[in-house]
């Protein structure tokens, strides 16, 4: 049995305060005794469908995160970005930043999240290859893992023989020169 197992739950985005926290109390309580991270995004932005619910934009996203630390001394959070110019924005409030699969490639966000933040969880985009994460290796210095998000044509699917990379959360190395 895995005993270093590491969470990351919570809805898929902030529908509202409320629920936000509700949900913030209701992990802490199902949680106890795990090591885990609260996680729930303040912008889908990379929604299939141009009319899906988004979440309630960088501002108000910033408040609830300030909100659950407040309310829930030690729990730990984590969200997505989508642009350089919000990550600053989060030091101090999540643990860990998180790249959504579709901007695993993105040079300029991942150095910038690496400036911040000591572990950057990058989801593994569909046309990265699994064994052989070539782009991000030739611009970080420090191996970063990456959780399988989906290949199969319009499915997204988990690839269980990567299931490990969900696992590990790896500290950087600092040398994050760009080639």
């Amino acid at each position: 049995m895995i005993s270093d197992l590491v969470w990351i739950v919570g809805p898929c985005s902030m529908e509202n305060e409320e629920l936000y926290l509700e949900t913030a109390g209701k992990l802490c309580e199902l949680m106890e005794g795990r090591e885990w991270y609260y996680k729930s995004s303040f912008d889908k932005a990379n929604r299939t469908a141009i009319q899906g619910r988004r979440g309630p934009g960088l501002e108000e996203g910033l408040r609830f995160l300030q909100l659950a630390r407040d309310k829930f001394p030690g729990i730990r959070l984590t969200t997505d970005v989508h642009e350089t110019y919000q990550v600053r924005q989060l030091e101090g409030l999540v643990e860990v930043i998180q790249i959504p699969a579709f901007l695993c490639r993105q040079t300029d966000l991942l150095i910038e999240c690496g400036k911040y933040f000591d572990i950057i969880h990058i989801k593994k985009g569909s046309g990265s290859a699994q064994r052989r994460p070539s782009i991000l290796r030739a611009r970080f210095v420090v191996r970063i893992p990456m959780l399988k998000s989906g290949s199969a044509r319009e499915a997204c699917i988990m690839d269980m023989r990567n299931w490990w990379l969900t696992l590990v959360l790896w500290k950087r190395c600092v040398t994050m020169e760009t080639v």
